[in-house]
C-alpha cells in the first residue's frame, strides 16, 4: 500500500471487507468496460441482423452475472441470492404481480390519451422491417427481461445494498437504505435519459420521468428486500414503451409493434415521457404499496437491507433475511422504517 494510505481507506476494519463505495464502484466499472468490450467486438459488427439485440442483451447479462457473481463471493462475502433472487413459488409471485402492475401502469395512460384525442392509431400488429411480428416480439421480451436482470441486479442489488451497509456504520439503517435508494435511482436516471435524445419532450420532463421509475424499481426492492418486484416491472415497462403501446408514430414503422400510435395532442402530455406516463407512473406506487401491504402484511423497510451478512447469522430465506437472531431483531426493531398500521 502507498505510503501516508491508511488501510481503512480501502477496508472496513469491522468486518474486513473493502468499504462499501468500492464494493459498488469495482463492479460498476467492471460491468461497464465488459459491456462495451462486447458492444465494440460482437454488437455493433452485427447491427443490421435481427439478432443484433438479442446477442448483445445475453452478451450484458454473461457479463454482470459474472462480475456480480465473482464481486459477490470475494468482495461483498456473501451469496447471490442474498442480493434478492429466490427462485421459490413466493417469489415468482412477486415477478407476476410487478409484470402485471407494469402493463396496467402503461395501458392506463395510453388509455386516457386516446380516448381524450390527443393520440390515434396508426397501425395494430405492426411487424419489423427484418421480419414478422411475433417471433420479433418473442425475441424482444427474451432481450427485455436479460435487461431487466441486469440492470436490476447492478443498480438495485448492488448498490442499495452495499450503499445502505456502509452508511448504516455512522446512520440509522432506515435512513441508511432510503439514501441508498436515493443515490442508485439517480444514477439510474441520469444513465437512460440520454436515451431520449431528440425526443420532443424537454430533457427535465425526461428526467423526472426515468427518475419516478427508478424510485418505483427501488421501492419495491427496499419494501421486500427481494429483485422479484423490480425485475417483473422493469421487463413490461419496457416492453410496454417498445412494443405494445408505442407513441413514436412513423419513427417505429420499422419495429414490431402491438400498437403504434401517432400522438396528435400536446407531446409534452400524451407523448413519451409526458405527463400522462408521468402520472400513471405515480399511480404504480399506490398499487405496489397496495400488494406489497395484502401480499406481505407489513409495509417496512426489509431487515435484510443496511446489514452486513456477518450481522445477519441464523438461517437464510432467499431474500437473503435471517432469522432467530438478535440483531435481526434489532433491525426490525430500530433499524427498519414502519408505517402506521402496518403488522
Amino acid at each position: 500500500m502507498a505510503p501516508g494510505i491508511p488501510r481503512t481507506s480501502f477496508r472496513d476494519p469491522a468486518d474486513g471487507r473493502l468499504r462499501s463505495g468500492w464494493r459498488i464502484a469495482i463492479p460498476f466499472v467492471a460491468v461497464m468496460a465488459g459491456i462495451t468490450a462486447g458492444d465494440l467486438l460482437l454488437t455493433m459488427p452485427m447491427q443490421d441482423s435481427p439478432w443484433a439485440y438479442p446477442i448483445g442483451a445475453a452478451i450484458r447479462l454473461l457479463v454482470v452475472v459474472g462480475v456480480v457473481a465473482t464481486t459477490a463471493r470475494l468482495l461483498d462475502r456473501r451469496r447471490v441470492r442474498d442480493y434478492g433472487l429466490a427462485a421459490d413459488r413466493r417469489w415468482w409471485t412477486d415477478v407476476a404481480a410487478g409484470a402485471l402492475l407494469g402493463l396496467v401502469v402503461f395501458a392506463s395512460s395510453t388509455a386516457v390519451a386516446y380516448l381524450a384525442g390527443w393520440i390515434e392509431v396508426q397501425e395494430v400488429f405492426s411487424p419489423a422491417a427484418t421480419g414478422g411480428l411475433w417471433p420479433i416480439v418473442a425475441l424482444a421480451t427474451l432481450r427485455l427481461a436479460t435487461v431487466s436482470l441486469w440492470e436490476e441486479l447492478l443498480f438495485r442489488a448492488v448498490m442499495i445494498k452495499n450503499g445502505a451497509e456502509g452508511l448504516a456504520r455512522r446512520w440509522p439503517a432506515a435512513r441508511a437504505v432510503v439514501v441508498a435508494a436515493v443515490v442508485s435511482t439517480v444514477v439510474f436516471a441520469v444513465i437512460h435519459v440520454p436515451q431520449n435524445l431528440g425526443v420532443e419532450i424537454p430533457m427535465s420532463q425526461m428526467m423526472a420521468m426515468w427518475l419516478l421509475v427508478g424510485g418505483l424499481l427501488a421501492l419495491g426492492y427496499v419494501l421486500t428486500g427481494s429483485l422479484a418486484l423490480p425485475l417483473g416491472l422493469h421487463l413490461t415497462i419496457n416492453l410496454a414503451l417498445q412494443h405494445l403501446f408505442v407513441l413514436w408514430g412513423e419513427r417505429a414503422a420499422d419495429m414490431a409493434t402491438i400498437l403504434r400510435f401517432e400522438v396528435t395532442g400536446p407531446h409534452a402530455v400524451a407523448g413519451t415521457g409526458g405527463l400522462l406516463q408521468l402520472a400513471a407512473v405515480g399511480l404504480g406506487y399506490g398499487l405496489l404499496l397496495g400488494w406489497v401491504r395484502w401480499r406481505h402484511g407489513e409495509l417496512r423497510i426489509h431487515p435484510s437491507l443496511g446489514r452486513p451478512p456477518e450481522a445477519r447469522g441464523g438461517s437464510r430465506t432467499g431474500d437473503g433475511t435471517a432469522r432467530g437472531t438478535t440483531e435481526v431483531r434489532d433491525a426490525v426493531g430500530a433499524g427498519a422504517c414502519g408505517v402506521p398500521g402496518a403488522r
